[in-house]
């Protein structure tokens, strides 16, 4: 028998966990699955180069997936999903808040992902500056209003305990958060869906692959796994420029 199948997957799959199981054990009898820490998917494309016990990764962007290909841990990357942004607020706070331009407030605390290592974190970047918004959010950065999490994963938190009032992240994470957050759409133009693309490979360990990695990859490639990714809030991927 197989040992488990070690995956290393981002914050944006942290409550998808149950169901992956479930869908793979459905389509693949006998394949057991552990599940590393969902963390941003740099940290986690670091951990595979220093050596770490990973059998199939999943990136969510095409940098870090690409890194690893290069190093010779990921084979045959593919694209997976696409995602958007979206802005998420402290219900107490929804009057106030409604829409993009709400958040340049200085009394409105704001909280994105770090941008270094999570990927979400880099999007949201570029839709500051899309919206030209840049020089505004260092001026709240400064000034203590702008916070960072460490990743899209525990970027919920910050509003649900008060330190603050609104977050900008994946719109796929406001379905486990239900009705403890109030969402606010982006204009499409704004929502970085024409940029944002999770990928996904088999990762080589002391040389060779997991006997399923492979298949459980395609498993997410294929239609049971489209659909589960589609329920959680992802969109379909696509090449990109």
């Amino acid at each position: 028998m197989a040992r488990p199948l070690f995956l290393f997957l981002p914050g944006a799959f942290g409550s998808m966990g149950s169901d992956i199981r479930e869908g793979v054990a459905a389509a693949l009898p006998g394949t057991e699955l552990t599940f590393h820490e969902f963390v941003p998917s740099g940290m986690l494309a670091q951990e595979i180069r220093d050596g770490a016990p990973a059998d199939l990764s999943v990136s969510a962007n095409t940098r870090f997936m690409n890194e690893l290909h290069d190093a010779g841990f990921v084979p045959k990357p593919a694209y997976l999903a696409g995602n958007r942004l979206c802005i998420i607020v402290n219900p107490d706070h929804a009057e106030r808040i409604t829409a993009l331009a709400d958040l340049t407030d200085p009394d409105v605390t704001l909280v994105t992902p770090q941008s270094q290592t999570d990927p979400c974190g880099q999007y949201v970047v570029q839709l500051f500056e899309r919206a030209g918004l840049t020089t505004t959010m260092d001026a709240k950065r400064n000034a203590g209003t702008l916070m960072h999490s460490r990743g899209s994963g525990d970027l919920p938190g910050y509003l649900l305990d008060g330190r603050a009032q609104a977050g900008i992240f994946y719109h796929s994470e406001t379905i486990a958060l239900g009705n403890r957050v109030v969402t606010i759409e982006l204009p499409t133009e704004l929502d970085l869906r024409d940029q944002i693309q999770f990928t996904i490979g088999a990762v080589r360990r002391n040389g060779s692959l997991h006997p399923h990695a492979q298949q459980v990859v395609d498993w997410f490639l294929g239609p049971d796994g489209q659909q589960l990714l589609a329920r959680h809030g992802f969109l379909p991927a696509r090449a990109l420029p």
